[in-house]
């Protein structure tokens, strides 16, 4: 059987120790590669190896985008263990290679070198695994849990990726990791699919709990004991269908044993589909599900959608996924399955609060998806629920649910504010990035693509860059929402016909859309044709409306206007004149090269 420690004390410890054939001693320059297979993940490794930066092969942290490049996560070693000296919001990453996929008993043990505030440990792809505010200065805490490392199939990817390694996060100032135990370990697995309201969320750091969205199914591991780990396969975008016709639930079926469970909450995305109507396709599909579940032998279970805080003209609330909750219990009574009800629980505290107070728990701008404080208060209420379920009360750790315990309550603040990039923000090193495009020799705008592309707003991770292609609209987005800093998000809320989650290129849809880049007169029939080729005028309407939300545009005119540009286009054209981004080679109604979208944009990257 499987068993590793790591010791992050200083080496001068126990230099009398004989050294153990499962234990390995750890540093605070010790980085992680997959040939060392441990170590920690820090803004350097991460830049160099492609593997560390999906982050459902991670610990789902990365450092927010304007910051990439930068030297943030600061490591030293102390006689109790290392620490940071990034502050309380750059987590500890620290990443172990393991065997195979199973699950292992994880033993962490911290040590507080001075008073600590607040204390949050995740492991894996973001799971919470403990919480503790108050410590004193020189007290030790340890957390006893165990996680399942299994495969799974990352956003943007088709296939299953291979994952055997275990990810821990650590969260806090004045803290030190101490040690770390690993063991391979039998135990029952709760298995989750579902969509975007339950999937293991990525977030950015400096880490602000309520700007990271955040799915319950993260947040639930805080709430079990353990005798029993949890895997979450939900994701962005999912339906009744694509969960499986996408590959997930195979991967669960695959690992699935006797007298695991399998939580299932589905409707988000089903509703948008004529075929997946509550009574009709959604209704089929749940069904099938329990079928299949229950010939492995293992325990299905139902969990009713979330509800949005989504609200009438006149006031009242407006439930968009009633039809939907009330299938899933009248499945349970028919197929004698637990029901865990969470749209009537989170529709009560939605409608008790009210719009403006509810909207604390909800990513900023958002109306359908958690953020940190959310996911935990969701997830606290599953658990309350499960309690009913024959087998799993023996597993959820009670006192955790007693919401009378002021030190396990996690309420927002009266307003969450999305960071954003300092105004006067220069990037510092940028010598980790290497731009080997080699079919830019000959391109016009050669030394912007290179500029681009070092700092992080064009990708470079081929060596091609098709500089006379003409730029789609994805494309497109992509660049600006990079080169004017806005705050990425992993999440989308279906703005559009013709875009659906799992696209690459849906966070940076829904980014757009919440800041207000894209104008109606792109939008046709609903949809947004996003791998269809812009004309330059469209380009740079895209561009202005980002420029827009950082700089005021100074009213200017001048004699010369651009008559070819559409009317709808004129006013954002004469504003790009005016700032001398276009010159008399401007073509409006051509189609775009890539090579051309690179000068402008950086025209635009330098006036920020």
């Amino acid at each position: 059987m499987y068993m590793k420690k790591y010791l992050f004390y200083q080496r001068n410890q126990e230099s009398n120790a004989e050294p153990e054939s499962n234990l390995i001693r750890i540093n605070s320059d010790l980085l992680y590669s997959p040939e060392r297979t441990c170590g920690f993940v820090i803004e350097k490794n991460r830049a160099e190896q492609e593997a560390l930066q999906i982050p459902e092969l991670n610990s789902g942290f990365e450092p927010y985008y304007w910051l990439k490049g930068e030297d943030v996560t600061k490591l030293i070693d102390t006689d109790k263990g290392v620490s940071s000296l990034s502050g309380a919001e750059v987590p500890i990453c620290f990443k172990a290679d393991v065997p195979e996929q199973g699950n292992y008993r994880v033993n962490v043990t911290v040590t507080a070198l001075e008073d600590t505030k607040e204390l949050i440990i995740f492991a894996g792809r973001r799971r919470l695994l403990a919480k503790k505010e108050g410590i004193k200065g020189g007290s030790v805490f340890t957390v006893d849990a165990v996680v399942n490392i299994c495969d799974i199939i990352p956003r943007g990817i088709t296939e299953s990726c291979k994952d055997t390694s275990f990810d821990l996060a650590v969260i806090g100032s004045n803290i030190a990791i101490s040690e770390i135990f690993i063991r391979q370990e039998e135990c029952p697995t709760l298995y989750i699919g579902g969509d975007s309201t339950v999937t293991d969320q990525g977030t950015a750091y400096p880490y602000k709990p309520g700007c990271s969205y955040c799915g319950w199914g993260q947040m639930l591991s805080f709430y079990v004991n353990d005798k029993i780990s949890v895997s979450n396969h939900a994701h962005s975008g999912l339906t009744t269908l694509s969960f499986r016709s996408e590959g997930h639930y195979d991967i669960v079926m695959h690992l699935i044993k006797p007298g695991d469970y399998f939580f299932l909450q589905f409707a988000h995305n089903d509703q948008k589909l004529p075929v997946l109507t509550a009574s009709g396709g959604y209704r089929k599909e749940l069904l099938r599900y329990i079928k299949e579940i229950k010939e492995k032998e293992a325990i299905p279970i139902i969990v009713t959608p979330l509800a949005r805080n989504t609200w009438k003209g006149d006031g009242s609330y407006n439930d968009l996924l009633e039809d939907y909750a009330k299938v899933c219990k009248e499945i349970g009574q028919e197929e004698d399955i637990p029901v865990l009800d969470l749209h009537h629980y989170s529709k009560e505290f939605v409608t008790g609060l009210g719009v403006e107070d509810a909207a604390r728990y909800y990513f900023p701008k958002d109306y359908t998806h958690s953020n940190d404080y959310g996911g935990f208060l969701v997830a606290g209420f599953i658990a309350k629920a499960a309690l009913k379920v024959p087998g799993l009360k023996e597993v959820i750790v009670k006192a955790r649910i007693n919401k009378a315990d002021k030190e396990l309550l996690w309420i927002p603040p009266v307003e969450n504010i999305v960071p954003t990039a300092p105004a006067d923000f220069v990037r510092g090193n940028t010598s980790v990035r290497t731009v080997e495009f080699d079919d830019i020799q000959t391109a016009l705008e050669q030394s912007a693509i290179c500029y681009l592309a070092e700092n992080g707003i064009l990708s470079d991770k081929t060596n091609k860059f098709r500089p006379q292609e003409f730029i789609n609209r994805a494309e497109a987005l992509d660049w600006i929402v990079k080169g004017v800093r806005f705050v990425p998000t992993e999440v989308y809320n279906d703005r559009y016909e013709d875009v659906v989650g799992h696209e690459w290129y849906a966070g940076v849809v829904e980014t757009a859309f919440q800041n207000d880049i894209v104008p109606a007169a792109m939008i046709k029939d609903g949809k947004l044709q996003p791998l269809e080729a812009l004309k330059e005028e469209e380009f740079i309407v895209l561009c202005i409306n980002s420029y827009k939300c950082r700089k005021q545009l100074k009213s200017e005119k001048r004699e010369v206007l651009v008559d070819s540009a559409t009317l709808w286009a004129k006013k954002e054209v004469e504003a790009a004149r005016n700032l001398g981004i276009i010159k008399d080679d401007f073509r409006p109604q051509e189609m775009l090269t890539r090579d051309r979208a690179a000068g402008y944009l950086k025209k635009f990257v330098d006036l920020l």
